[in-house]
């Protein structure tokens, strides 16, 4: 029976996000250089933190 005081496994989901941004894209391109579309999978997009590109 799993402990449902999961409050170590939560502290380690926690990143550093500290002078990133919130990216949303329509696809993104796997290892292999193929393209996954996020229609493709039920999403409209697929989010991640990312740094801001410098100017």
């Amino acid at each position: 029976m799993k402990n449902k005081n999961n409050s170590h496994d939560d502290n380690n989901k926690q990143k550093n996000t500290e002078g990133k941004e919130w990216i949303c894209r329509p696809w993104i391109t796997l290892r292999n250089g193929q393209r996954l579309y996020a229609s493709a999978v039920g999403k409209k997009a697929f989010c991640f933190w990312a740094k801001p590109k410098s100017s």
